[in-house]
């Protein structure tokens, strides 16, 4: 429910480290998306989007998070970063979906617009504009690349623990 979020107040200097880079990941994943989209690859888009929903986000990120928001204080840093972090992922992730899954991208899109402030979202999702990645203005190409990097890091740690638990 997005009514109970509020992020006036928040600074993206206070995200946490994992979602720096998760919102890092996502805003490549969308550039790779618009690149297919322009291409007319939509078999490509769906393949990127099966593996970034099903592979990174649900059973590597997603797993993460909700451990972190049962285990939070309410209020708390690592909860707000955990909940913007979330909702920057929606609202790409509609974005994405848009071409290949209208109907569906539209009514989460008349949610989001129904619960948020009305006045950052056009009525319909294919009047409003593809998000830019906010995080150009904050960070060096550099620091987005080590973002990226990060990202892979603990991926695959991820991977190593979970081969070395099930032998």
């Amino acid at each position: 429910d997005f009514n109970n979020l509020n992020f006036k107040d928040f600074s993206i200097h206070s995200l946490l480290y994992c979602d720096l880079l998760a919102i890092n990941y996502i805003f490549l994943f969308v550039k790779c998306c618009k690149s297919f989209y322009r291409k007319y690859n939509y078999s490509s888009v769906y393949q990127i989007l099966h593996y970034v929903c099903g592979d990174i986000l649900s059973s590597f990120y997603f797993e993460v998070l909700k451990d972190r928001l049962y285990v939070c204080k309410n209020g708390s840093i690592a909860q707000k970063s955990a909940q913007y972090t979330m909702y920057i992922i929606f609202v790409l992730l509609v974005h994405v979906i848009s071409p290949i899954l209208s109907y569906t991208a539209e009514e989460l899109w008349g949610y989001l617009y129904k619960t948020c402030d009305s006045n950052c979202y056009k009525f319909s999702i294919f009047m409003s504009v593809w998000p830019h990645n906010f995080l150009k203005k904050h960070y060096t190409q550099e620091q987005r690349l080590s973002f990226f990097e990060g990202w892979n890091f603990f991926y695959k740690l991820r991977c190593f623990i979970i081969g070395f638990l099930d032998y």
